[in-house]
């Protein structure tokens, strides 16, 4: 994976760049060797304040040379998280939904292209569920579709996208992994994935080594007769 990541020096000025390991890069920096940038060298320390992670070096020097663009209190407001913050979150190209070839599955989703292992099949958004609304929904079909979401797995929340329509398996092409500071989901290539291959993911966790049984329950403010699933990220 390759990373882009922001320090803050100690006279409060920021700095970004991009690495394939970003414990080590840190490290670099705060020890201000040769291989560190010779910007940071000018002051007593830097501490790291945010990243983001790509499955390629390119899409990582993109999103480098877009931030390094911006001013810098487009930048604070990245670092503090500010939810209005705008970006572009473009609809994934490589994915279509079409029959499921999984028995009594339904829709799935599918390649639209050949995609390769630990590529980002599709960022999709998430909409949080207000903590009042959760009870309302016990009778509502959305409640098959609720992702933990949060630090602490505190909040519960819709994906947009395809995100909730990709099908279980526990031999799974794909995972899924959380992006709270985005409010988002990556589902992610496990291996690689041949155009028209149907895409799944394992619903434990997105760990593609759970071979539990699929964690069915209900939430203790629902009261619904039927068992949901819920997805625990």
């Amino acid at each position: 994976m390759f990373y882009i990541y922001i320090l803050r020096t100690s006279s409060n000025t920021l700095y970004i760049g991009q690495t394939n390991n970003l414990e080590k890069r840190l490290r670099e920096h705060q020890n201000k060797n040769t291989k560190s940038a010779k910007y940071i060298r000018y002051f007593n320390s830097c501490k790291l304040v945010y990243s983001e992670e790509y499955s390629t070096r390119t899409e990582a020097m993109k999103r480098e040379w877009q931030l390094k663009k911006w001013p810098k209190a487009k930048k604070e407001a990245l670092v503090a998280g500010n939810p209005d913050l705008p970006k572009k979150l473009l609809a994934s190209s490589k994915v279509y939904i079409s029959k499921s070839g999984i028995l009594n599955a339904g829709r799935g989703v599918y390649a639209r292209r050949d995609i390769k292992k630990g590529e980002i099949i599709e960022r999709c958004p998430v909409v949080e569920v207000p903590k009042d609304d959760v009870s309302n929904l016990k009778d509502s079909i959305l409640v098959t579709y609720f992702f933990y979401f949060g630090k602490n797995k505190e909040r519960l929340a819709i994906a947009l996208g395809f995100g909730s329509l990709y099908n279980h398996s526990y031999e799974p092409n794909a995972t899924y992994k959380i992006k709270p500071r985005e409010n988002a989901i990556d589902f992610i290539a496990l291996e690689d994935i041949k155009k028209d291959c149907e895409i799944t993911v394992n619903y434990n966790h997105g760990n593609q080594k759970d071979k539990r049984s699929l964690r069915l329950r209900l939430k203790r403010s629902l009261s619904a007769n039927k068992s949901p699933l819920w997805f625990e990220v």
